[in-house]
């Protein structure tokens, strides 16, 4: 189980960094303490739930709900919609 966890949080990862070199780290902006505070806690939320036994869509669109409502358009992953939108 912790294994299953771990893959899917270094997938995740990957995705993630792959998706923000992709968008080019140029194009974003420096992240105020803060936001960076703001944006840890949502990531924590997310590794948090996915310790859960919620399903990976609910954690990411929890996820990407909880960074635009504690961060609004400061939010680096509103952005990359297209990239962490859960497949139907």
């Amino acid at each position: 189980m912790k294994s299953s966890i771990f893959s899917v949080a270094a997938v995740l990862s990957l995705a993630f960094s792959g998706a923000v070199f992709a968008h080019g780290m140029d194009d974003m902006k420096d992240l105020t303490k803060d936001q960076r505070n703001k944006l840890a806690d949502v990531h924590s939320k997310f590794a948090d739930c996915l310790k859960s036994d919620r399903t990976m869509k609910e954690c990411k669109d929890e996820m990407m709900n909880n960074c635009t409502t504690s961060m609004g358009d400061d939010c680096p992953m509103s952005h990359m919609g297209h990239h962490m939108k859960s497949k139907k």
